[in-house]
C-alpha cells in the first residue's frame, strides 16, 4: 500500500508481513545510554 502526496513530493509505503514472527533481541548493549551516563557514579558525592 502506498500513499502519494504530490503537493509535498512525498510518498509513504506500508509493508504488511503476514507470516513474520515477532523479533526481540536480548543481547547486552555495548555502550551505555544517556540515562546511564547522567546518573551519579557510585561513591561520588553530588553537591
Amino acid at each position: 500500500m502506498t500513499v502519494f502526496a504530490e503537493q509535498y513530493d512525498f510518498a509513504i509505503s506500508l509493508l504488511l508481513l503476514d507470516d513474520a514472527r515477532p523479533f526481540a533481541s536480548f543481547e547486552a548493549e555495548d555502550e551505555p545510554d544517556v540515562f546511564d551516563k547522567m546518573m551519579p557514579q557510585p561513591g561520588r558525592r553530588e553537591w
